[in-house]
């Protein structure tokens, strides 16, 4: 097999003069080639460095995306590795340099590469996959700035080598959208949609596009006329599949959301596998929310590689309840077995081999810890207890409530020192809650007299019990404050004006001189709603402090007007009688602008943004109690800059 060699140099106006020379090469990359990657460093990953990673996203005609993850060799003039370009299907690749937690895709140019067939002739889909990824900056986890000229030579290097091809003349369509307002361009975009339409009024993928961008552009008449008549002559095909779907999303009643999962799986027999799965998995969730329990175990039993959670989100209101506890021992015991028989090949083609190790301990520590609460209650307290112990390893002691429960259990197993040499551990993490700190004084009370509870102990006890616990949270508070100092950043934040629930506006840099605290938010979001109670908290604490200021940005939601975004969020904030002020986050062509300039992944999102308007520190999801501490920690931290 021919080898093509690349050459990755640290600098973006190098590397442009590398990719000139390539595309000068007769030779082009085949399915087949070996390819040749060399990485000398640069100024995020360093030379110095001992392993780097070169992560190659392959994007495959009709199949999922594949990520190859290759360990590089090091020598004297850098790293090296060999891509073996094997899959048939391979159309375009992406690829960048991983070592730990440091990224590098060439100053946000990362390396493309365009597959060709034996004849020399880009294969088909390969200049459509890199229009795409011009239009939308993005490539699974890898980014580059939208550039909409070069999305557009892409695309219509598609239609040059494949005139057939729909897709890169919507591509084109889009492009128009997005650099000219409608009214600007509307007679020919109409023009060019009707123009597609009428060749490909067969084509349901088609025809769902052109109808997506009849919608984008408020002409709804037509787009449902459109829909129409594709429903009329495939009732069963999928616009007809996507309208219920629709319908089905819009539904909050969860019986009447039952209902129309259950025509839906039944009315459409033709729907692939995997979308068939999914709303079989969706109807699963359904009977939960109406607590039959027994139908969604029955439709569960015939879906064929089911969810692993499904099993712990019938497991735990059956061990809750208490009522059907060995139904819900059952249960968990099945998910357990599930995500233990998983190998390598279950794995996403996607996703990294790291990620999803980790996801599968994690979703296994969860499982174990529904199981051993079921156990427990059953009085199986050595069973319960092995169980408890495998889901604090598996988690890496990492949750505080799966400590607590660990802890509670060798509680009852009356095994107090255990208790309390789990239990300051935990506290020094900041992995600790109320509950476990209750167990925790509990075995020091039962272990210097039996049955004895803390109020019936001595003075001197009592304050060595207290200097014990004082101490460790002195190291959690100095352990924590060494990672907060070792993640600060400087980037400058993205400026942002957004209206409060009264309509009055806040700009971001007009707050300049002060602390801010931006949380990205949404009510449907568990981990938000999880993290608000330990967010208020720390708002009060500032609450007279005016060098301090708090914004939850409401982003995310499900309504599609403004007004009702609104409604939903001030619903939900009195509700639950939070004071802490909040914005709302506006759509642009139906995307969240704030929360797409802040490079927002997952929520809640936190970004904590010094006196000189840079973000300073930025910190994902929600991670217990010990937020409230932490948070506080970074406040100080850079009220004393």
């Amino acid at each position: 097999m021919k080898k093509i060699f690349f050459i990755l140099l640290p600098f973006a106006i190098l590397f442009l003069q590398a990719q000139e020379k390539q595309q000068n090469k007769s030779e082009k990359i085949k399915v087949g080639d070996l390819v040749n990657i060399n990485f000398i460093g640069s100024n995020i990953i360093s030379k110095k460095a001992e392993l780097v990673i070169c992560e190659a996203y392959i994007d495959r005609t009709d199949l999922e995306p594949l990520l190859l993850e290759i360990p590089m060799t090091k020598s004297a003039s850098g790293w090296s590795c060999t891509l073996e370009l094997s899959d048939p299907k391979s159309r375009f690749i992406v690829y960048r340099f991983v070592s730990g937690d440091l990224k590098d895709d060439n100053n946000g140019e990362p390396n493309m590469i365009t597959v060709y067939t034996k004849d020399a002739k880009p294969i088909e889909g390969s200049h459509l996959s890199a229009g795409n990824f011009y239009l939308t900056g993005r490539y699974f986890e890898i980014k580059r700035k939208a550039d909409l000229k070069e999305a557009r030579k892409e695309f219509e290097l598609e239609k040059k080598y494949y005139p057939r091809s729909w897709q890169a003349a919507l591509g084109i369509i889009d492009v128009d959208l997005k650099e000219n307002s409608f009214d600007e361009k509307k007679t020919k975009i109409k023009k060019a949609l009707e123009k597609l339409y009428k060749s490909n009024i067969g084509n349901e993928d088609a025809v769902t596009g052109i109808i997506g961008i009849y919608e984008r552009m408020n002409e709804i008449v037509r787009a449902d006329a459109i829909r129409g008549d594709a429903i009329s002559k495939r009732p069963k095909g999928k616009i007809a599949l996507a309208k219920e779907a629709a319908q089905l999303r819009a539904e909050k009643d969860t019986e009447k959301r039952v209902t129309l999962l259950e025509n839906l799986l039944n009315d459409f027999p033709e729907m692939e596998k995997n979308v068939r799965q999914s709303y079989q998995q969706n109807l699963v969730r359904a009977y939960l929310q109406l607590k039959n329990y027994e139908k969604a175990g029955e439709l569960l039993s015939t879906i064929e590689k089911p969810n692993p959670t499904i099993y712990n989100s019938i497991a735990w209101p059956l061990i809750e309840q208490g009522d059907q506890l060995d139904k819900g021992i059952l249960f968990a015991k099945q998910g357990v077995d599930l995500l233990r028989g998983q190998t390598i090949a279950d794995k996403p083609s996607s996703m990294r081999v790291k990620e999803w190790n980790e996801n599968n301990k994690y979703t296994l520590a969860m499982i174990l810890d529904t199981y051993g609460t079921g156990l427990l209650k059953a009085g199986k307290n050595d069973e319960a207890l092995t169980a408890f112990e495998e889901a604090y390893q598996q988690s890496d002691g990492s949750d505080p409530e799966m400590n607590t429960n660990y802890i509670g259990a060798v509680l009852k197993n009356q095994k107090y020192e255990k208790v309390m040499e789990l239990g300051f551990s935990c506290v020094k993490k900041g992995k600790e809650t109320p509950a476990m700190l209750d167990h925790l004084k509990a075995a020091y009370s039962y272990s210097i007299k039996s049955g004895v509870n803390f109020d019936s102990l001595n003075i001197e006890d009592k304050k060595r019990y207290e200097e014990m616990l004082a101490e460790a949270n002195k190291i959690k508070v100095e352990e924590m404050r060494k990672k907060i100092l070792a993640s600060r950043i400087s980037v400058p934040a993205v400026d942002f004006t957004l209206k409060d629930f009264n309509g009055s506006s806040t700009t971001l840099s007009a707050l300049k001189g002060k602390v801010v605290i931006v949380d990205f938010w949404a009510t449907w979001c568990g981990p938000c709603k999880m993290s608000f109670p330990y967010l208020q908290k720390v708002y009060e604490k500032y609450l007279n402090n005016e060098s301090v200021k708090f914004l939850a940005v409401n982003s995310w939601e499900r309504q599609k007007d403004y007004s009702d975004q609104l409604l939903n969020a001030k619903k939900f904030i009195e509700e639950n009688k939070y004071t802490f002020p909040v914005l709302l986050d506006e759509k642009t062509d139906d995307q969240y602008k704030v929360i797409s300039d802040y490079d927002v992944e997952g929520i809640p999102t936190k970004f904590l943004i010094d006196k000189s308007g840079n973000i300073a520190f930025k910190s994902v999801g929600f991670d217990g109690p010990s937020m409230e501490e932490e948070l506080t920690q970074q406040i100080e931290i850079l009220l004393s800059e």
